[in-house]
């Protein structure tokens, strides 16, 4: 989902933060784009990537050190940079931060993108599914009462028995650690081959048929062909119960009238950055719910 843009930290603070990492005060840092969430930092040889969280709590934050420290070093992210103390992530100015390695991207997906894409989602899977998390929930959550109340004002109601419907599938499948947003530019192809996840932010303890098939619709456009193609390859190494087959689009209804009403209460706080957004994810719902009573 988009983010709100980002403002150039301190120049005390950054020269902390580069400091806590053991990178020369002196490096070149410029913003990815026009926010500075993300940005460049240059250093003799070393190409690096420093990430601002900006909805990270610290008792949020201990759990993603270990699943960055994991996928790091299963090479399914890009390698990352230790603070003195051995944590990937630094509390800065009421922020985290974290510094990787830059990966030059494919101009464009390759043409095995599919496969590797769901590999690289499979193996995430697998590693997260041996990392405690019961009961994390996601920056964007919205509590079940509220989120009624949200879609009745909003003349949506007709989502709700979708999500009493997911709410009942829950029970039948695995919940994990999950991503929780793997849109396209969250999956990263490599110059050097290689396909990378990055931006963990959201992670959730939710089912992982639902973060593999969010993976799936965003990669492929919305075409279930190519959807359905990326989850025979990711079952391959991570095979699905026959409830997760039978439920995975019904869950997947449910995440994106989730983010809805995410941006409708955003909105309602005063948050319009979300808002460019809300017509995709109607119609990414509307979708979710044909396949789902296609399945």
């Amino acid at each position: 989902m988009g983010r709100p843009v980002i403002p150039a930290p301190k120049t005390d603070i950054l020269q902390d933060i580069l400091s806590s990492f053991d990178i020369s005060k002196d490096a070149a840092v410029a913003p990815l784009a026009s926010s500075w969430d993300l940005c460049r930092i240059k250093t003799g040889s070393a190409n690096l990537v420093l990430k601002k969280f900006w909805r990270l709590s610290p008792e949020r934050a201990h759990v993603l050190d270990s699943m960055l420290k994991a996928c790091s070093m299963a090479g399914i992210t890009p390698s990352l940079l230790h603070t003195r103390e051995g944590s990937t992530l630094l509390r800065k100015d009421k922020y985290f931060y974290s510094i990787c390695e830059y990966i030059p991207p494919l101009a464009k997906p390759p043409a095995d993108f599919v496969e590797q894409g769901a590999n690289v989602v499979a193996k995430m899977h697998q590693i997260l599914s041996t990392i405690p998390g019961q009961g994390i929930r996601a920056p964007l959550h919205v509590e079940k009462k509220t989120l009624l109340k949200i879609l009745i004002k909003n003349d949506l109601s007709k989502y709700t028995p979708t999500l009493e419907q997911a709410d009942e599938a829950k029970i039948l499948t695995r919940s994990i650690l999950v991503h929780n947003d793997l849109h396209p530019g969250n999956v990263l192809f490599g110059l050097d081959g290689k396909s990378y996840l990055i931006d963990f932010e959201s992670f959730s303890h939710n089912p992982l048929v639902a973060d593999a098939l969010f993976a799936a619709f965003r990669l492929s456009k919305g075409n279930k062909q190519i959807s359905e193609k990326f989850m025979s390859h990711y079952e391959q190494a991570m095979p699905l119960t026959p409830s997760e087959k039978q439920h995975g689009y019904l869950l997947l209804a449910a995440d994106f009238i989730r983010k809805i009403a995410f941006i409708f209460k955003e909105m309602e706080d005063g948050n319009t950055t979300f808002m460019r957004d809300l017509e995709k994810y109607k119609r990414f719902a509307s979708t979710a719910i044909q396949w789902a009573g296609q399945s």
